[in-house]
């Protein structure tokens, strides 16, 4: 979650901190209780109001005391909001599906309303869940509220939808065919597919190992001959397929010395995204795609502003797919100080777009308040247009010396 530094977090053990501190709250007050304290002060009694508005909207007291309305998905790269009316059929509301592409931002509304009584601690519980398996857990603090007719709106920090599928040990994805291959791979940004003609080989178990490592990376496994045909692929071979360069990496598994560590290494290595984030590891990738063009974002990954930079930067970086490389550099790590110098950047110039063309070292370097979409597009095409211009120029010189 992109701004867990901006919430309140709750952890999950809240309730049994409470206990061991042997705290013992006073008795909740009901809101006519609360109404009648000091009513004789009018001051005090405005204020209350105004804290607690005019009494209960819903006097049953079986009634709940709190009911969610509706939920709206919220994300920027959808077409508009997506709204479940939990007052209607919940029934035929669970059979509806809703698609999110992985990695994609997106926040969740709650629309609620109080009833009764004041309601104070209210938390927010999501479970996260990708094919059927929970992959995540999230709890923050609503706050408190009074009763009132109008419902009452929070909404949720920044989520990013689940990247890869869960792996275990045991069992990467089966690929019997071409077609759940292909499905496979084009359904994430990194793919991983071991190709093994003997499914139980110590290659393919070592395989099974470096899976269990990287649950964030969907690994696929095939025995299938069509399978290694089409792929052209020979067999105790790792082939990682990813989206943002439309390249892949092999790994021959028939070395003796290739072991779940190094295939670790190797993913880690090679697993470049929409947006890869540079370190030691990933720079090894970086230098090697077949991207000719990388930008880097250099910036505080600490500052509260982070979150919203990626946004756009993450938006950006979808319009330039297949082109540019798009890469985030975090000033916090020491391993990064020798690339800022490199731009002759100082940390009060910060943020920065940084554009490098890999074949000649040609750069340039934009500091900029804010990051926003139109910034960047505009920064990545002057310099596309300029590297064009260079590239005919130097193209007419052999012709004219022809002539």
């Amino acid at each position: 979650m992109t701004e867990k530094t901006q919430e309140p977090h709750v952890e999950d053990d809240d309730d049994e901190l409470d206990g061991k501190l042997n705290y013992k709250p006073p008795p909740q007050k009901t809101l006519q209780e609360l109404q009648e304290l000091d009513k004789d002060d009018e001051s005090l009694a405005k204020y209350k109001k105004s804290l607690l508005g005019d009494g209960p909207v819903v006097v049953d007291p079986t009634a709940p005391n709190v009911v969610v309305t509706r939920l709206t998905l919220v994300c920027d790269s959808a077409p508009g909001p997506i709204t479940m009316d939990l007052t209607g059929d919940l029934e035929a509301l669970k059979k509806e599906t809703f698609v999110l592409k992985e990695g994609v931002e997106y926040r969740v509304k709650i629309h609620f309303r109080v009833n009764r009584d004041i309601v104070s601690g209210l938390k927010y519980v999501q479970h996260t869940y990708r094919t059927g398996v929970k992959v995540d857990k999230a709890t923050f603090m609503v706050g408190s509220y009074g009763p009132r007719p109008e419902e009452y709106e929070f909404l949720t920090p920044i989520e990013e939808a689940p990247k890869g599928t869960a792996s275990t040990t045991e069992k990467p994805v089966l690929l019997n065919n071409i077609e759940d291959a292909e499905a496979f791979v084009s359904g994430a940004e990194v793919a991983v597919i071991g190709f093994f003609q003997e499914p139980q080989s110590p290659e393919a178990e070592q395989f099974r190992l470096a899976a269990g490592q990287i649950p964030e990376v969907p690994f696929g496994l095939s025995s299938s001959a069509a399978v290694l045909s089409h792929y052209g692929a020979s067999a105790n071979t790792v082939a990682l397929f990813r989206t943002v360069d439309n390249d892949r990496r092999d790994l021959d598994m028939n070395n003796r010395d290739v072991d779940a560590k190094k295939l670790t290494r190797f993913v880690r290595m090679n697993e470049l995204r929409l947006v890869t984030e540079y370190n030691p590891v990933t720079a090894i990738g970086v230098m090697q795609s077949s991207l000719e063009f990388n930008l880097l974002l250099i910036t505080d990954k600490m500052s509260p502003k982070h979150p919203e930079r990626m946004r756009k930067f993450r938006a950006a970086a979808e319009l330039y797919k297949g082109k540019i490389l798009f890469v985030l550099l975090d000033t916090n790590l020491k391993s990064n100080e020798r690339v800022v110098s490199y731009f002759q950047l100082k940390k009060s110039q910060l943020p920065a777009l940084a554009v490098f063309h890999t074949p000649d070292d040609e750069h340039d370097v934009l500091t900029l308040d804010e990051i926003s979409i139109e910034r960047v597009q505009d920064f990545c095409n002057r310099f596309l247009q300029r590297m064009q211009k260079k590239e005919d120029k130097s193209e007419e010189k052999p012709l004219n010396e022809e002539l």
